[in-house]
């Protein structure tokens, strides 16, 4: 992502912005702090931008602010679709009728992971960002038409109800995730394997 944004053609670095140069005693050398260019804005922005430290600060806000919202909206269709899908399966849908619905949705899915993954909320390369969501909203789109079709081959009455969740453990329930078990089993994994591999 980042070498399709305007820092990454101009050949800046990594480092440049997360571990720019500092002084001490005389001695220039690479901060070894990796940390937000936001943290010292004067070591890292500053260098080649002139503007002021609030008007950077808004630039990336602002950047960041925008790609959440076309991010949330990416994923509100992602999951009404999933939504849906749950209930033609209920309604005697099969995988055949399904199949291209699910590559839609597994093609959404990737686009949008793309950019949530990329840790910098769109800022690393905003146009790509955004246009990577935009190919996630249509790919769920195009999923819930066809979807749509499905659920009224199985006479479901449209719309179809799509619960609120407002919280990690609402979206648990929903999915019936058993937490307990999970958390056992990598309680489990924590004492009994990861000490093997540290061995190795």
């Amino acid at each position: 992502m980042f070498q399709t944004g305007i820092h990454g053609q101009r050949d800046v670095a990594c480092a440049d912005c997360h571990m720019p140069y500092r002084r001490e005693g005389g001695i220039k050398f690479t901060d070894h702090k990796i940390q937000s260019p936001l943290n010292n804005i004067s070591g890292s922005c500053q260098v080649c931008h002139r503007e002021s430290e609030a008007t950077l600060l808004k630039n990336v806000y602002d950047i960041q602010d925008k790609t959440e919202q076309i991010r949330r909206i990416a994923e509100k269709n992602l999951y009404i679709v999933h939504v849906g899908c749950k209930l033609a399966y209920d309604k005697g849908a099969n995988d055949d009728e399904m199949k291209t619905i699910h590559q839609l949705i597994r093609s959404s899915q990737w686009h949008w992971d793309w950019v949530a993954a990329a840790n910098s909320m769109g800022f690393h390369s905003p146009v790509e960002s955004l246009r990577v969501l935009a190919l996630s909203i249509q790919k769920a789109q195009e999923a819930r038409l066809l979807l749509l079709e499905v659920l009224l081959t199985h006479n479901v009455k449209l719309p179809f109800a799509i619960p609120e969740i407002a919280t990690k453990e609402e979206a648990m329930k929903l999915i019936n995730l058993e937490i307990d078990r999970i958390t056992g089993e990598k309680a489990a994994f924590l004492k009994d394997v990861a000490p093997t591999w540290k061995k190795k």
